[in-house]
């Protein structure tokens, strides 16, 4: 589903617009996204990455109307449906959510929190840069540095609008210059990782590492171990 009242969104975007217009390579828009029942589900929980990894081909147009229009990244009607036809993808030229460790440690949480085969419909996500190279790979340190300001309003908004009970940060790190008054309150060591949780506005925020690589099943074990300590409404 479309994000409620996502048209607040656009001068922020357009300022990232602005901010990165004269980059030498080709960039890609990310647009937060929401499940079809997530705004039903009894623990609303958006996901965050750092980057997107390349991004649907309207998302490449550098002109905010566009993006915003009807048609744009904005308002795409089956937001995280491509999550769930992906998954089987025999098509050597198409992304195939199942081979990506960040979805598999994805599934394996909103599976037990939401209790639904369809746990794609009710989760949210999100990436803390909106703009990457569009042929794939994470923004560069200087093209990071170039967007932080604007992007840490946008992702403050996003979450006012989204309004989640929970906030995962699968980013490794990348999410501190976002969280930068905020002392956690809980934390698990887990090997050569640590995750960390605190609490802020009634919203839990849980920050840890990017899947790839590690043990899917016991990562996705520690958060929702922190889950579970997370106060309820």
């Amino acid at each position: 589903m479309p994000i409620p009242q996502a048209d607040k969104l656009k001068p922020l975007y357009q300022k990232l617009l602005q901010e990165t217009a004269c980059w030498e390579k080709d960039l890609c828009t990310f647009f937060p996204q929401a499940g079809k029942n997530y705004p039903q589900a009894s623990n609303r929980i958006l996901v965050v990455g750092k980057a997107v990894n390349g991004w649907c081909k309207s998302s490449v147009d550098s002109n905010i109307e566009t993006l915003f229009s009807p048609e744009g990244i904005v308002n795409r009607p089956d937001e995280m449906a491509w999550i769930a036809r992906l998954w089987q993808s025999t098509q050597s030229n198409e992304y195939n959510t199942k081979k990506s460790a960040f979805w598999r440690v994805i599934k394996e949480l909103s599976t037990h929190v939401c209790k639904k085969e369809d746990w794609w419909n009710w989760i949210a996500w999100d990436n803390l840069y909106k703009r990457a190279p569009s042929e794939g790979g994470n923004p560069s340190a200087a093209l990071r540095k170039k967007q932080l300001s604007v992007c840490k309003e946008i992702l403050e908004e996003e979450i006012k609008l989204l309004n989640p009970n929970t906030i995962i940060f699968f980013t490794s790190g990348w999410e501190n210059p976002f969280l930068t008054t905020r002392t956690p309150s809980t934390e698990i060591t887990w090997g050569k990782h640590r995750l960390k949780m605190f609490h802020h506005l009634n919203r839990t925020y849980i920050q840890t590492v990017h899947p790839q690589g590690k043990k899917e099943k016991e990562h996705a074990q520690h958060i929702l171990s922190l889950i579970n300590q997370s106060p309820k409404d």
